[in-house]
């Protein structure tokens, strides 16, 4: 199911994503800046443990937050992965459940990610 709806430059699209395997960190971060650095704990835990990619890669963020939050955002990073690999205090290996999550596409730095909430909600 692909529903879009185009806000301004942002086009969300409601998509339904599988169950899959993924490693993943949550962590909350005190601005969406800190996103990156998230991302770059989990890449260095993919070299560390040799991870391998699904093919196609997919990599998503998951804001848990009920509503837009401007500092301390409860934020969850995954990657989906094929084979088995151990958990580490911070990186967790595990298969997600089905769920439908609202998506959008872009290019460009993370100063954008007020205007893409805006676009979600």
């Amino acid at each position: 199911m692909k529903k879009g709806n185009r806000i301004e430059k942002y086009n969300v699209e409601l998509k339904e994503m599988p169950k899959r395997n993924v490693m993943s960190i949550r962590k909350t971060i005190l601005s969406a800046d800190e996103e990156s650095i998230v991302w770059s704990a989990l890449y260095d835990e993919f070299k560390k443990q040799k991870v391998k990619m699904s093919n196609p890669p997919l990599g998503i963020t998951l804001f848990h937050d009920k509503e837009y939050q401007e500092t301390d955002i409860d934020i969850e990073v995954q990657s989906s992965i094929t084979g088995n690999y151990k958990d580490t205090e911070d990186v967790k290996f595990y298969q997600t459940e089905e769920f439908t999550m609202a998506s959008v596409t872009f290019s460009g730095d993370y100063t954008q990610m007020p205007e893409i909430t805006e676009a979600l909600g």
